[in-house]
């Protein structure tokens, strides 16, 4: 007889498994249903998922970890990677190509808090073609917002205007903090803000 693959961890309830995009929706359509105020994602290490904006809900807390070697959330340039109202714990995970004209990689809105440990932000883009500004290539945060990234990595992020004239301001290659940011042990390199404004 062939023999059986190994036999899974057991995950406790609130814990999902994330291989895809459509895992992500399942597991916050979960979430939501049962009406759990804190739950799991957790990335099979090596994995690489592709992935719209994710939400974190007002009151809610999510962690999202792998292990080992680590696994990476991929945007695609084509939303950021989070949205947070409530509270977003990140371990163990690198977050790369979000694209969004407020906070590339992440937006934390007023009172709401993310804590990121050995997470690596990179090539993450605010970016805007039109009237107003681009803010945040890697984090925007509200006032009353927090973000706090421990033995982590930020590089490579940008903000990009090019909505010439008035108002196309290019603020925060990595950061724009209206709210609370402390870098723990965290290293910020290769950011930039590009603006075809004259105020920048």
């Amino acid at each position: 007889a062939p023999p059986r693959p190994p036999a899974q961890p057991p995950f406790p309830p609130g814990a999902f498994v994330i291989t895809s995009d459509a895992d992500v929706r399942s597991a916050l359509e979960t979430a939501s249903a049962l009406n759990l105020l804190s739950y799991t994602l957790i990335l099979p290490p090596g994995a690489r998922v592709a992935v719209g904006v994710i939400p974190v809900p007002f009151n809610r807390t999510m962690l999202i970890e792998s292990g080992g070697e680590g696994a990476t959330l991929d945007a695609g340039d084509s939303s950021r990677l989070f949205e947070v109202r409530g509270h977003l714990h990140v371990r163990g995970v690198t977050l790369v190509h979000g694209r969004a004209q407020y906070g590339g990689g992440l937006i934390v809105h007023s009172n709401a808090s993310a804590t990121l440990e050995n997470v690596v932000i990179a090539n993450c883009t605010a970016h805007a073609t039109d009237y107003g500004t681009a803010d945040g290539g890697a984090f925007y945060i509200d006032p009353g917002g927090s973000v706090v990234p421990r033995d982590s990595a930020i590089s490579s992020c940008a903000t990009i205007n090019e909505a010439a004239g008035a108002g196309g301001a290019a603020r925060g290659g990595g950061a724009y903090v209206l709210g609370r940011l402390v870098l723990m042990n965290t290293r910020v390199s290769g950011c930039r803000a590009q603006s075809l404004s004259a105020e920048n």
